[in-house]
């Protein structure tokens, strides 16, 4: 088998470690996530789209009957 030749000379691997500075440099340092939430408050923007639906399972009692729990402590104005 013959020996793999490998270039020992500064000028092969000068300009791919100055490439790997360049590309080292223009990545981004941290991450950016542009939008602003806190646990338990609803979602502020239009976004969020779910991959899937699903069905909510109640008699139209029971909508009418949470409908008027909740339509009772909104005072309008």
């Amino acid at each position: 088998m013959d020996k793999k030749y490998f270039p020992k000379g500064y000028r092969v691997y000068l300009p791919m470690l100055a490439l790997f500075a360049l590309l080292l440099a223009l990545m981004p340092r941290a991450s950016k996530f542009s939008y602003d939430y806190r646990k338990g408050e609803p979602w502020m923007y239009e976004t969020l789209v779910s991959q899937f639906d699903f069905p909510i399972l109640k008699t139209e009692a029971q909508m009418s009957e949470e409908l008027e729990k909740i339509t009772s402590g909104i005072v309008p104005y």
